[in-house]
C-alpha cells in the first residue's frame, strides 16, 4: 500500500581516540562493500544482489525535507551543548541522540563501545599524505 512505518533518525558524537561508528555497529564492512560496489560497478551490483551474496540497501527511504531539518538541527543542538554546556547532565552521557516520530520519542545514550582498534594507531597524526596511509589509483 505504500504506507509510513517509521519515521526516525539519529545523531551520532564521535571524537578522537574514541568509539567510532563501525563500532557503535551504525554500518557494516558489507555495507561499504555493498556501497561501494553499487557507486563503481552497478551491474555486477545489480547481479550479486539478484543472486543473494550483498544485501540490498533500502531505496524506498523518501528524502524528507522536515525529517533532514529535524536530524540537522539535533546535530547543531549537539554541538552547542558541547560548546556552550546547557544540559542538566554532563555532555559525557550523550554519543548518540535517537528521535523516532512515530512514538514522539526522543532519547540519548552514552558511549558504550570501546575505542576503535582500527583508527586508534591514527589518532594524532594530523594531516598526512597518503590520507589514512590509503594510496588510490
Amino acid at each position: 500500500m505504500g504506507g509510513v512505518d517509521l519515521v526516525s533518525g539519529a545523531v551520532q558524537y564521535v571524537k578522537p581516540d574514541a568509539s567510532t561508528l563501525l563500532n557503535r555497529k551504525a554500518y557494516t564492512n558489507e555495507d561499504l562493500r555493498a556501497s561501494h560496489l553499487k557507486r563503481t560497478n552497478p551491474k555486477m551490483y545489480k547481479d550479486m544482489l539478484e543472486e543473494g551474496y550483498i544485501k540490498g540497501v533500502n531505496e524506498d527511504r523518501p528524502a524528507v525535507i522536515s525529517v533532514n531539518t529535524l536530524i540537522a538541527s539535533l546535530a547543531v543542538n549537539e554541538f552547542l551543548a558541547r560548546v556552550h554546556p546547557f544540559r542538566y547532565f554532563n555532555n559525557s552521557d550523550v554519543a548518540v541522540v535517537r528521535f523516532n516520530l512515530s512514538d514522539l520519542d526522543i532519547e540519548y545514550q552514552a558511549d558504550t563501545s570501546p575505542t576503535c582498534p582500527i583508527l586508534s594507531k591514527e589518532v594524532g597524526r594530523g594531516d598526512t599524505w597518503p590520507l589514512l596511509g590509503i594510496l588510490n589509483e
